[in-house]
C-alpha cells in the first residue's frame, strides 16, 4: 500500500525525519502542527512521532489527529508533507486473551509459560508497513 492511498479514517502510527519535524502554528482560535511552518528554529514544542487518525490525504499532505508519543500533552491536528515521514504503519487490531502466545521467550533462549493470558494487558498491532511512495 502507498502513502497516496491512504483514506480519511485510517489510524496510523507515525515517524518524522529528523529536521523535518512539524512545528506548532496559532491560528485564529487553534493550533496545527505544521512541518511547512517558516519559522520553525524559534518554536520549543515540535511533533516527532506519535499516532493518529487521518482526516485528509491531498496535494501530497496528510491532515491528521494526533497523540505525540513525545509529551502527552502535545495533541490535535497536524498537516505533515509526504516528504517528511520517515516510516508509517497502519493499525491492524489488538491483541487479546484469545491471541496471546501461551509461551515467553526469554533473552536466554528459556520459555517460560504465561500463567493468566487474560491479565495480559491488550496492545494495539501496527503491522502493515505504508511504502512512501506516491503517484501524481
Amino acid at each position: 500500500m502507498y502513502i497516496s492511498e491512504l483514506s480519511p479514517g485510517d489510524k496510523i502510527l507515525f515517524k518524522l525525519i529528523p529536521g523535518k519535524y512539524a512545528y506548532p502554528e496559532l491560528n485564529k482560535d487553534s493550533i496545527t502542527y505544521k512541518t511547512s511552518n517558516i519559522n520553525q528554529k524559534l518554536k520549543a514544542f515540535y511533533l516527532t512521532e506519535g499516532e493518529g487518525f487521518i482526516i485528509s490525504n491531498k496535494d501530497k499532505r496528510i491532515d491528521l489527529r494526533f497523540n505525540s508519543f513525545d509529551s502527552r500533552t502535545c495533541h490535535g491536528i497536524a498537516e505533515i508533507d509526504y516528504g517528511a515521514f520517515q516510516f508509517i504503519y497502519l493499525y491492524q487490531g489488538e491483541t487479546n486473551s484469545e491471541t496471546v502466545v501461551p509461551k515467553r521467550k526469554l533473552d536466554f533462549n528459556l520459555e517460560v509459560d504465561i500463567e493468566f493470558p487474560h491479565t495480559t494487558p491488550t496492545m494495539q498491532i501496527y503491522r502493515k508497513k505504508i511504502d512512501l511512495f506516491w503517484s501524481e
